[in-house]
């Protein structure tokens, strides 16, 4: 295998996040039980006049997107777990390319929206829509010199945990000079290949 783009969904297994609002927002982080009143209701005849509109039900129900910042405790495992897995596996291979993912998504409700207007914190909003990026790393295994490559697409200012940063290091056989920073690009939808995010 000489490529391989994994896609991580913003929110672990285990129901927590790996992402918090821009001033740390992490409403329910240990997740929280799903219940009926979750689900949107259905559009039946008694049920219309009750909301009106299908497109008022939609704007309603709407999901709060605000998760942009990684959470040092809860990202940073995923990331050594990425960095062991290809040490272990793949660490021989030349010109191969291995990536980790997931897209992030600006798009906060009313009230949230409300508390930023004015502020740094955040992404500028779209008018017509989300705001999207790509969020994520790729390494490039060892070139003729024998020395990888490292791509880090993530939030300004932010660095994984020393022990991710020295994996990905062994992996590029080198002290860290063929490692890049790139600024998150926000985009209106997903692009359909993320290699050409990166």
């Amino acid at each position: 295998m000489r490529r391989l783009k994994i896609e991580f969904h913003p929110c672990a297994p285990d129901g927590r996040w790996y992402f918090s609002g821009p001033r740390g927002e992490d409403p329910h982080p240990e997740g929280y039980f799903i219940t009926k009143e979750h689900y949107p209701p259905g559009l039946e005849s008694d049920q219309e006049d009750e909301h009106g509109d299908e497109d008022d039900v939609c704007l309603e129900r709407q999901p709060d997107m605000f998760r942009i910042r990684p959470i040092a405790e809860r990202i940073n495992p995923l990331l050594l777990g990425f960095a062991s897995s290809l040490k272990r596996r793949i660490l021989p291979m030349r010109d191969a390319e291995f990536m980790l993912f997931t897209w992030l998504t600006w798009r906060p409700s009313e009230e949230r929206a409300r508390e930023y207007l004015g502020s740094d914190d955040a992404p500028p909003s779209a008018k017509n829509g989300p705001v999207m990026f790509r969020w994520g790393v790729k390494y490039e295994a060892s070139n003729i010199r024998g020395q990888g490559r490292v791509t880090w697409q993530v939030s300004e200012g932010w660095r994984p945990a020393e022990e991710v940063m020295s994996a990905f290091e062994y992996l590029m056989g080198g002290d860290g000079g063929n490692m890049e920073w790139k600024a998150l690009k926000f985009v209106r939808e997903r692009e359909q290949d993320p290699s050409d995010f990166m």
